[in-house]
């Protein structure tokens, strides 16, 4: 169909031929130019929407049953492992078990002890003064008494010096007391006579009185407690006072038998000058303030007690041998440095 265009100048109509190719029509009537518009393409139909892509399709079924056995294969691995593990840690805890049996700890019977101050028979007192010095994460594991019957064997000294002292006294007592009464020597001489019976009977029969009465004494103190940690080893003397004992105190403890109690006796841990609640002192201490060849003289530690061999056991086991090990390892790590200094090159 032709197209109809109006010339601009006049309004006259021009019809348009039909597949002209020109841009412009000169206008009969008024001889301008009537400019022709560019044909309209026609519009091209909509693009179609582009497929999206389908997802890949899954693995053949024969490969997904290859992955499958793969995972279940790699289950089955890990939980042999696990069970291997556990097998491992089992016998760990049962060779651990079976060492803390063959323990000296256990050989005295406190390894499964609820409350070892009970079982060790220290009383309430002795208890409350012990774990006052307990330091952090420090329990009690061992705990014991002199054997009564040991302090007693020694009171013998006290039977024998205690009736001689009370005869040398009432000897005294009645020697004087004749010479007073039947001598003819002035009043005088029987009045210093006198006074040295009273003063001899006075000082032989105390003597003879304390030994008797505090034989028991003389054994040991039978009112001492002993506790043994996982840090220290604690003697208490019966008066609230205690004394602690390091590992490295310890290395060099040594054992006196007890005759007549075989088994039994001292596990001495040092000497002292003043008793149990004195200072302790070594040799040389002991020779400057009392002489040379003065020794220390008073043992301290876990004395009078039964299973000697078994409570030193102990002791080396839990606190000595630790300290021992620690100072090998420390050895070996000096002698391995100075090897290395002494090498020329590296």
């Amino acid at each position: 169909m032709s197209a109809i265009v109006v010339c601009a100048a006049c309004q006259t109509k021009l019809k348009v031929p039909e597949n002209t190719t020109a841009k412009a029509l000169r206008c009969p009537k008024c001889k301008g130019a009537v400019p022709l518009a560019a044909p309209k393409k026609p519009s091209s139909p909509p693009e179609a929407a582009k497929p999206k892509p389908k997802p890949p399709s899954p693995p053949p079924e024969e490969e997904f049953e290859v992955n499958e056995a793969v995972e279940e294969k790699e289950e089955e691995f890990e939980v042999n492992e696990a069970a291997d593990h556990d097998e491992d840690d089992e016998s760990e805890a049962d060779e651990e078990t079976e060492a803390a049996k063959d323990s000296a700890l256990a050989k005295l019977g406190f390894l499964d002890v609820e409350d070892v101050f009970e079982e060790g028979g220290v009383p309430d007192d002795a208890r409350e003064a012990i774990e006052k010095s307990f330091i952090k994460k420090e329990k009690a594991l061992w705990a014991g008494r002199p054997d009564p019957k040991i302090i007693e064997s020694s009171a013998w000294i006290g039977l024998v010096v205690g009736p001689i002292a009370l005869l040398v006294a009432l000897g005294a007592c009645g020697g004087g007391s004749a010479f007073a009464l039947l001598s003819s020597a002035e009043m005088m001489v029987k009045l210093i006579v006198g006074g040295f019976a009273a003063a001899a009977f006075l000082m032989f029969g105390g003597v003879g009185a304390v030994a008797i009465i505090f034989r028991k004494s003389l054994g040991g103190n039978a009112a001492a407690c002993y506790v043994l940690t996982n840090k220290r080893a604690y003697i208490y003397d019966g008066s609230h006072h205690v004394r602690a004992f390091s590992p490295e105190q310890l290395v060099e403890m040594k054992s006196q038998e007890a005759s007549g109690f075989p088994g039994a006796g001292d596990l001495i841990f040092a000497y002292d000058l003043m008793g149990d609640a004195g200072v302790q002192v070594d040799k040389e201490t002991a020779q400057r303030a009392h002489g040379p060849g003065a020794q220390p003289s008073t043992p301290v530690g876990f004395l009078a007690i039964q299973k000697l061999k078994l409570v030193r056991q102990m002791i080396n086991e839990i606190l000595v041998q630790p300290v021992l090990d620690t100072m090998d390892d420390k050895g070996r790590k000096k002698k391995k440095k100075k090897d290395k200094e002494k090498r020329p090159f590296g």
